[in-house]
């Protein structure tokens, strides 16, 4: 299906000057047209930018989970030091 062919159809001018020849011509097109593909290719696409939405999303959790951790060891290192010098 040549979607830029059928968008750049004028129905106006073709009911106006009944172009009976340009329907014609695009009629077949589009009684005949097997969408399935062109849908699971939207689909797939649709899919890939959710997934791709979806890592993001992770990918922003897991660094702050990671800068987290790193926090909590450089404290845990901290109050480890504190305890050695309080004790010894």
């Amino acid at each position: 299906m040549d979607w830029r062919r059928i968008s750049a159809l004028d129905l106006d001018h073709m009911t106006w000057e009944l172009d009976v020849a340009t329907l014609q011509e695009n009629i077949a097109d589009i009684i005949f047209c097997n969408l399935d593909q062109e849908l699971i290719i939207k689909y797939l696409l649709h899919c890939k930018d959710c997934l791709s939405t979806s890592v993001a999303q992770l990918e922003s959790q897991l660094q702050a989970s990671l800068d987290q951790q790193q926090r909590g060891q450089q404290e845990l290192a901290c109050q480890a030091e504190e305890i050695k010098s309080a004790g010894g």
